[in-house]
């Protein structure tokens, strides 16, 4: 895992660039302990419109959390984008 300063600079760098950060950005939003301290880290450093949320794919175990800008996202929609384009179904082997 990278440093803690390192991934949260590459949540910083993600929430500038596009409004929203996946573990696509910073692979330590895989770790709930990191995403649910992110949002006081973001403040301490002056950005105060970030949002912290989870998502997992029904009846799958793929999991991440997601911090994304309001003024960009709504709750729904960053949701639907871990969804759509960070999380993963399993993929279907021949061997079952």
């Amino acid at each position: 895992m990278e440093s803690y300063e390192y991934e949260v600079k590459k949540v910083i760098e993600a929430l500038t660039e596009k409004g929203i950060a996946t573990r696509l950005d910073c692979v330590s939003l895989d770790c709930r302990a990191f995403g649910r301290t992110i949002i006081d880290e973001l403040k301490k450093r002056g950005i105060e419109n970030a949002l912290y949320t989870e998502g997992a794919l029904v009846n799958y175990f793929d999991y991440s959390g997601v911090v994304f800008d309001p003024d960009y996202y709504n709750y729904n929609e960053a949701v639907e984008y871990l969804r759509l384009n960070v999380l993963e179904y399993p993929e279907l082997s021949d061997n079952v």
